[in-house]
């Protein structure tokens, strides 16, 4: 008994205690951090009000929202593909969206001091969105990154629309296209600065005890598991935009990446980041625990390790001290990915020039962040101003 008790502190860390971690403050008040500010609201409608006034675009019948970081699309995991049916308490078509694989910060938030409550999602807040910007008319949602993304989300005002946007998107996945832009502040250095129509796998490797399953990248699988959806497909472009040095000694403490791709599951983006890159996202302690540094040299370790499990992932303290934070403070960084853009191919017809992308600036947390430690935004990421372009 003693010993269950002792495994479970060392993979889920505490569920009792809520209370915030230790931290210290720089440029910032005494009782506020830049990151006690990634979630303000108290309430869905103040949810609703900031959702409102960082719409992307709002044309075509097409409504797109900056979705903050924190943000769950629902309480319960669910998504509904019609939301007027919902509202008419007919039983709609449901379709699951929490992985497969449990994310270790949905356990560890407890330690977070400014995560909210699920209640306050987005599901909850669109009837109040629906009438600020829809005059009370249904919306449907047809698209909403995982709740530890910031980025873009997509609505139509219409069932043609709905469809529109959901053929775009199934055109892009048989073709493996990479329309999902993505920005990301990571740990270290990346072990390759550029990738161009870097194509790999995802699959979920099962343990020897057959209970635990787990995302890994491949490069060897057969047609039969593609066909069987075992093994995803994706393909991959990356780039080095900025890198923040140690001045005393030239070391690279962090990296800002563009990452595009068209795969979203098994938490794709965080895998490829870690697990290929080995350059983990900066708050990813999904994946973050399986990039350690030995003798010196970043190594990939087993997941299946002790040391994987853990989950909590490992900072230089000289980066945690550029952000006001003190070592060990790690869990309370808001993992630093954000959906940029998204490419909808094919969109306005068949011509080649009838695509539709969106953007959407990255939060206020990550500038900050990116800030603090020496990188450079990119220019569209400056503008005041998000938009998108035909």
């Amino acid at each position: 008994m003693n010993s269950l008790c002792n495994l479970c502190r060392r993979t889920f860390i505490s569920l009792k205690s809520c209370k915030p971690l230790s931290r210290s403050y720089s440029e910032t008040t005494e009782d506020q951090h830049v990151y006690d500010r990634a979630i303000p609201w108290k309430s869905n409608k103040e949810l609703a009000d900031y959702l409102c006034d960082n719409i992307v675009y709002d044309s075509y019948a097409i409504g797109a929202l900056n979705k903050p970081y924190g943000v769950s699309f629902s309480k319960d995991g669910l998504n509904w593909q019609n939301i007027e049916e919902r509202n008419k308490q007919f039983k709609p078509v449901i379709k699951h969206r929490t992985p497969k694989i449990a994310n270790p910060d949905d356990v560890l938030e407890t330690n977070r001091g400014f995560i909210r409550d699920d209640k306050i999602n987005l599901k909850a807040a669109l009837p109040l969105i629906q009438d600020k910007i829809n005059d009370g008319q249904p919306l449907r949602v047809v698209r909403v990154p995982e709740k530890y993304t910031s980025g873009i989300s997509l609505l139509a005002r219409n069932e043609k629309v709905e469809l529109r946007i959901k053929k775009c998107l199934a055109r892009s996945k048989a073709t493996r296209a990479a329309i999902d832009s993505y920005l990301a502040i990571v740990s270290g250095e990346p072990m390759a600065k550029n990738l161009e129509n870097f194509s790999i796998g995802v699959k979920l490797e099962v343990s020897d005890n057959k209970k635990q399953k787990k995302a890994v990248l491949t490069k060897k699988y057969s047609q039969n598991e593609v066909n069987r959806s075992l093994v995803k497909l994706a393909t991959v472009h990356s780039n080095l935009l900025s890198i923040g040095v140690d001045e005393s000694n030239g070391e690279v403490l962090a990296s800002l990446l563009r990452l595009e791709t068209g795969i979203k599951r098994w938490h794709f983006v965080r895998l490829m980041l870690a697990s290929h890159l080995l350059a983990p996202a900066l708050g990813d302690h999904l994946f973050g625990a399986r990039v350690k540094k030995v003798m010196g040299e970043i190594v990939l370790i087993d997941q299946w390790s002790q040391a994987a499990a853990i989950g909590k992932q490992k900072l230089d303290p000289r980066l945690l001290s550029r952000l006001g934070l003190k070592e060990g403070s790690e869990m309370y960084i808001p993992t630093m990915i954000h959906h940029s853009a998204v490419s909808l191919e094919g969109f306005f017809g068949r011509n080649a020039d009838s695509q539709l992308t969106l953007q959407a600036n990255a939060p206020e947390h990550f500038v900050w962040t990116a800030g603090r430690l020496g990188l450079q935004m990119p220019d569209c990421e400056q503008k005041d101003q998000m938009e998108a372009t035909v």
